[in-house]
């Protein structure tokens, strides 16, 4: 009869050592993913929840990037329709001074041109990523 000598601790120790490494495995994939779930076969229910947050966070930034877009596109007409306020009102002091006896109207004349001319490049200059957006001749879309 042959027999075959078992060393007991020695298979339990090699069991441990088995499922140790097994974890450590699984230890390692979370730390060069940063992921606490990599996977389905991990947990299929947080797994699927994970995928929904990936997705609302990805729509989030593309939402953030659109309202800088629109907001830098707001300071653009913004700024533009300040300065043609700033240049109507000068034209209507100019107006009011032409109207009192003894004024010089060549240079109240002079100076209303000058003003339209700062309003018609004000209007040329408010352009944001190729369209005008206080001409009022070029159709800006918008998806919402």
């Amino acid at each position: 009869m042959a027999s075959i000598i078992t060393n007991t601790s020695a298979m339990t120790a090699l069991k441990v050592l088995r499922q140790t490494e097994t974890a450590l495995g699984t230890t390692q994939e979370r730390i060069s993913t940063g992921l606490k779930v990599n996977s389905a076969k991990d947990d299929a229910s947080t797994w699927a929840i994970s995928q929904g947050i990936k997705s609302d966070v990805a729509t989030f930034k593309t939402i953030g990037e659109g309202l800088t877009m629109a907001s830098s596109a707001l300071g653009t007409a913004s700024k533009a329709a300040t300065s043609i306020k700033d240049q109507i009102t000068s034209i209507q002091q100019n107006i009011a001074k032409a109207q009192q006896p003894g004024a010089d109207k060549a240079a109240i004349q002079q100076a209303i041109d000058a003003s339209l001319s700062s309003i018609a490049g004000a209007t040329g200059d408010a352009s944001f990523n190729g369209t005008n957006l206080v001409k009022g001749t070029d159709q800006l879309k918008v998806l919402s």
